[in-house]
């Protein structure tokens, strides 16, 4: 496999050729306001340091999948086209087969990104620019770290584990999504390009799966901790170097420095030693075992809870004369509860053989016909030696009982009713429609004829920091319409639903080569800004007027019974 490095250096003199095809004025003006901004929230890119490319969608897709040699250690593509394989997915015929088609899914999902090779920030050709802020933001966020600390290199340090990979992903764009939440919260409501609740819904649309979003969601909030522990950005600079001990880590605050994972050891492989290749060593963490999980069909909930336990692995991959490919994986648990809880849904969804021993759960998959029991027998004699773990159980205890507590807030629908416990609010369904979830969030569509654009009803909210007022929220928004050209007020007032005070606002635009009419619904609860917005193509809206009329009509405020634990 060609080097990382030595491919970015090979692509860098093909790329600027390409780019200087292209008119980039629009966005070295886009980029230079937002880093004016950037600059006021810590974060002073340096604009002559970068190039600003905009590729056809050929040279994009060949410029993501370059880039994602950074993010993929060694051998990662063989043991995923045999877990999935495992998992009874048809992962194609070719581990190239399989990774060109998980690079097609991602590769127009995000249609800016910064290469690290070569300090550019890269542009899809064709993509309207408008709403695109947080992800051009993030992207010279991104190229900001770099210039302190060379990503380039630090990705390609000798640890290539999914693990560690992992860590630095989260640690890159969690940063630069923390960094994009200050600079709009930064903007004044007479300033501001793009309301808060425009900004978390434009980070929800950007098609990324669960996995990648869990990363970068949690990256950011490890980065914001950080930052206020030190009061600083000298805490995030250290871990550059000094990276947090595993993902587990990152990811739970009652695990910070206190839950250091096991080490992890498998035996020599028991067959036909001489005809043995090790292909691969990886060692793939909490949240690469929550992204397996989620792939081989576990629930978000399900995939949280399980992972939660994680407390140390270790895979081999081997190349064996007589047996093709051979997975050997040994994971260590909290309590022997979660090694049982992780081996049930493993025995249940991946061919192979497992084998429980206490907290560590042994995992052995070959693609052809094997010795299974000498493999099984070598493991089974070489059990793990484990520290004892008086905290890790519990501290792993407080956080599932935590996130139930949290899920039994999540939305869910009853009937023909949309009930939300943590607003207070219950939406009505419209008939014909249905429910449907897009990386772990809950909304109500309606696809019109033929596939193409889907109808839908959402609900997100952010922070009412500012405390703003209704009134605020629609003046607010109603600036912000008015500066952008592709969309059109149709109205915009303060209305009154069933007591309470809203402010509605309808406005046509467009979703890439859809016509669209959006109505919105906004208003403040619980410390937070709340929005409903309901989408439908223009060529559906004579129709559905009244029946998106009548749903609002029928929103009610008030406690709500939580979802049953």
């Amino acid at each position: 496999m060609t080097h990382p490095i030595l491919a970015l250096l090979a692509l860098a003199a093909l790329f600027p050729a390409l780019s200087g095809q292209a008119d980039t004025s629009a966005q070295e003006a886009l980029c230079e306001r937002l880093a004016s901004e950037l600059e006021a929230v810590g974060v002073p890119v340096d604009l002559s340091k970068l190039t600003i490319e905009v590729l056809p969608l050929k040279g994009f897709k060949a410029d993501i999948a370059d880039l994602e040699e950074l993010f993929r250690p060694q051998g990662f593509y063989e043991a995923q086209f045999m877990v999935r394989e495992a998992l009874g997915q048809q992962p194609g015929a070719t581990v190239a087969e399989m990774r060109a088609s998980l690079l097609k899914q991602r590769d127009v999902a995000k249609p800016v990104h910064y290469h690290f090779g070569r300090d550019a920030l890269v542009f899809l050709a064709d993509e309207p620019l408008a709403l695109r802020e947080p992800l051009v933001a993030a992207a010279l966020a991104v190229a900001w770290r770099d210039q302190q600390n060379d990503l380039a290199a630090a990705m390609d340090l000798d640890d290539r584990r999914m693990e560690t990979t992992v860590i630095r992903a989260a640690m890159i764009y969690g940063e630069a999504e923390a960094a994009v939440r200050r600079l709009f919260e930064a903007r004044g409501a007479e300033g501001q390009r793009l309301s808060e609740v425009e900004l978390e819904l434009a980070i929800r649309s950007r098609g990324l799966d669960a996995f990648w979003e869990r990363i970068r969601i949690e990256g950011r909030r490890f980065c914001e901790r950080r930052l206020h522990e030190s009061g600083g950005r000298e805490a995030l600079t250290h871990y550059w170097t000094s990276l947090p001990s595993s993902s587990e880590q990152m990811l739970h605050e009652r695990k910070w420095k206190a839950d250091r994972p096991e080490a992890v050891a498998l035996p020599e492989f028991p067959v036909n030693p001489e005809g043995t290749t090790l292909l691969h060593e990886d060692t793939i963490g909490e949240l690469g075992i929550f992204g397996i999980l989620v792939q081989g069909g576990a629930s978000r909930a399900k995939a949280f809870e399980i992972a939660a336990g994680w407390d140390g692995d270790l895979m081999h991959v081997y190349n064996v004369e007589g047996m093709g490919n051979v997975i050997v994986w040994r994971t260590v648990w909290d309590r022997q509860r979660d090694a049982e809880q992780f081996a049930r849904f493993w025995k249940g969804h991946a061919v192979g053989e497992v084998r429980v021993g206490g907290r560590a759960v042994d995992w052995v998959y070959t693609q052809k016909p094997g010795p299974w029991k000498k493999v099984l027998v070598a493991l089974s004699e070489n059990t793990p030696r484990l520290s004892s773990s008086d905290r890790d159980g519990p501290t792993t205890a407080e956080i599932e009982e935590e996130f139930r507590r949290t899920r039994s807030m999540a939305p869910y629908v009853t009937a023909n009713l949309w009930r939300h416990p943590k607003f207070e609010l219950t939406l009505p369904v419209p008939i014909g429609w249905y429910e449907d979830m897009e990386r772990g969030v809950l909304f109500i569509a309606r696809t019109g004829s033929g596939g193409g654009f889907t109808d839908t009803v959402r609900v997100g909210s952010c922070s009412n920091r500012a405390q703003r007022t209704v009134q605020d929220l629609l003046d607010q928004n109603r600036a912000s319409l008015d500066e952008q050209e592709e969309r059109t007020p149709m109205l915009l007032e303060l209305r009154e639903i069933d007591g309470h005070q809203v402010a509605f606002l309808r406005y046509s635009g467009h979703d890439g080569t859809h016509d669209v009419v959006y109505t919105t619904v906004l208003f403040i609860q619980g410390g937070r800004q709340v929005a409903i917005t309901i989408s439908v193509e223009d060529v559906r809206w004579s129709k559905l007027q009244a029946v998106i009329d009548e749903c609002i009509d029928g929103i009610k405020f008030g406690p709500v019974e939580q979802m049953a634990r």
